[in-house]
Formats: structure tokens, C-alpha cells, sequence
């Protein structure tokens, strides 16, 4: 039987190094003594957009508080979406076989089904900084398919104008199939896909963070941070993920 997910913070203060143009660095407070346990369900993460890449870097682990503490029960996944860490010169093929040695799973085996699932299988044999962004884009949420993990953080888009509605609904069925007794958050500019699984908002401003069983629409992005309207939607249903 799978432990449910659950991150705690205590006492968390993080700040984030800025540097403006022409100008030295400075720090930005980003949370200030925040303390707060999320528990296994589905989330939507809201705030500004840098405070949100912070927590979900703090999370993760790519980034450690100043002060306090995280712990995490369960295991955490990458961030889901983000297509930064897959813009590197390697081939598909190599960071495949990479998460699996991380996550543990049969490299081989997923390389056989991501032929079948991407829309863009050759982005497999192309260095990866050479790839289209979309093309990128689609091969961090396909390799969600193979981690088994607890804490599923999503932090950027899960659809794009690019993508074959084969495709859209593999997305859908993939998240169907990881919401029973996981920790899921996401943070990202498509809140049609938010709205359609999360019951609750984690709610990051002014150094705060807290947990609201609403999720209002002030609470929401502001309108240069919305997804663009020609985005597709996706279907959520029992699907043939293979």
C-alpha cells in the first residue's frame, strides 16, 4: 500500500537573490517564517509567478530554505511541465536512461512506449537544446508516466496548440491515473486544468503561506499571466496510456 504524500514547513524563511539590470543584487524575501503541513489531496498553487517557481524549487529540492525546515513523506517527482531542465545538449535517449537510474524504473522499456506516445518520437534521438520548446515540452510529461511517486508537483503548461488530440488525451488519462493517495500540486498558467482536479489552493504572498479550501478568483493570476484562449483543453477519462 502506497504512503500518502505530505510535505511540512516549519519556521521556513527563503529568500531569492535578485539582480537588476545595472544594478547589485539584492535579496527578496520570498517566504517569511512560514510553518504549514499539505496533506495528501490535489492543490492549486497561487501567487506571483516567482514566489511560485521558489516554493516549488524549495519543494523539489532544487533550492534549500535560509532558515527552518521541509521534510517531505514520500517520494517527490521532478517539476512536471518545466522544460528548462530537459533544454540541455544530450539526446532524448540520455535523459530517459537518467531518470530512470533517479526514479528506478526500466529506461529500455520506457524508450519503447515514449516512441508510441510522443507525438515528436525523433526529439528521442535529437540533442534536446536543439529541440523545438513544444517538442520539450511534451517529453517532461510524458516521462511522468514512469516515476512512482507521492508527491506529483506540476509547475508549467500541460497542453499546447502544438499538441495532437491523441495526445491531449493521453495528458488526461496520465493525470486520472496519478491522483489516488498522491500529494498533487500544481502550479502553472492553465487553471482549467487546476480547476477540473484541485479542491484546495496553497496561497503564497507577502512572505505568507497558507491553505484555503476556496479558490478565488483574485487568487488567480493576473490577466498578462493567463494561458492563451486558442489553449486546448484536455480530457480527463480512462484512457489507453500506451
Amino acid at each position: 500500500m502506497r504512503s500518502a504524500g505530505r510535505i511540512s514547513l516549519r519556521d521556513v524563511h527563503l529568500v531569492e537573490r535578485v539582480s537588476p539590470v545595472g544594478r547589485s543584487s539584492r535579496r527578496r524575501i520570498v517566504l517569511s517564517g512560514a510553518s504549514v503541513d499539505i496533506a495528501a489531496d490535489r492543490y492549486i498553487l497561487t501567487g506571483e509567478e516567482n514566489d511560485r517557481r521558489c516554493l516549488v524549487d524549495l519543494i523539489v529540492g532544487r533550492r534549500d530554505p535560509a532558515l527552518g525546515s521541509i521534510s517531505r513523506e514520500g517520494r517527490c517527482s521532478y517539476p512536471v511541465g518545466r522544460t528548462s531542465p530537459f533544454a540541455i545538449p544530450v539526446r532524448g535517449a540520455e535523459i530517459v536512461n537518467f531518470m530512470g537510474e533517479i526514479y528506478g524504473f526500466d529506461a529500455s522499456h520506457a524508450l519503447r512506449e515514449l516512441h508510441g506516445i510522443l507525438p515528436w518520437p525523433n526529439i528521442l534521438e535529437t540533442r534536446l537544446d536543439k529541440a523545438e520548446a513544444h517538442q520539450r515540452l511534451a517529453l517532461s510529461i510524458a516521462m511522468a508516466r514512469f516515476i512512482d511517486v507521492d508527491i506529483l508537483v506540476i509547475d508549467g503548461a500541460l497542453a499546447h496548440p502544438a499538441f495532437p488530440e491523441r495526445f491531449l488525451r493521453y495528458v488526461g488519462g496520465l493525470l486520472s491515473e496519478h491522483v489516488a493517495g498522491r500529494l498533487i500540486l500544481f502550479s502553472s498558467r492553465q487553471f482549467n486544468v487546476a480547476r477540473a482536479f484541485a479542491n484546495l489552493a496553497v496561497n503564497i504572498t507577502d512572505g505568507k503561506l497558507f491553505i484555503s479550501n476556496e479558490i478565488m478568483a483574485s487568487q488567480l493570476p493576473s490577466v498578462g499571466e493567463e494561458a492563451p484562449a486558442d489553449e486546448p483543453e484536455l480530457v480527463y477519462e480512462d484512457v489507453d496510456l500506451i
